[in-house]
């Protein structure tokens, strides 16, 4: 039971650091920003607030503070934009899904890969010893 604790510690900070650095990302792109609002046909001004929430998220994270709020309004804020992706251009969408599955040398897909590799470990770790392959 400790080392899921202690794993979920370390995916904790994980995500407190990929909110962080979404949030400083955006800051210093904020046309970046407000041109991903406008593609799911959102206010371009909501971009400052995504920037906070992510601010919000990636701090509570760090500081493994409000886990629970923290976690349920990350799920609810990708949830949303992961629908609205889809209501808005699903087709595209899925017409790239095969891109999942091939390995390309760019940011995206390292970064996806790396997400595989972080679960890989925790399940890697979760697992008991034993004798079998099981």
């Amino acid at each position: 039971m400790r080392k899921l604790r202690d794993l979920t510690k370390i995916i904790t900070i994980y995500l407190g650091l990929v909110f962080i650095s979404a949030a400083i990302f955006r800051i210093f792109n904020f046309g970046i920003a407000k041109q991903e609002m406008a593609l799911l046909s959102l206010p371009e001004f909501l971009a400052v607030f995504v920037i906070i929430g992510e601010i919000f998220l990636g701090i509570t994270f760090l500081m493994n503070k409000y886990i629970k709020i923290a976690s349920i309004s990350a799920i609810a804020f990708l949830l949303f934009a992961l629908t609205l992706a889809l209501v808005r251009n699903g087709a595209y969408l899925l017409s790239q899904a095969g891109k999942l599955f091939v390995f390309d040398l760019e940011i995206t897909d390292f970064f996806l890969h790396l997400n595989y590799l972080v679960l890989l470990i925790f399940v890697y770790f979760n697992n008991k010893k034993s004798r079998s392959l099981n």
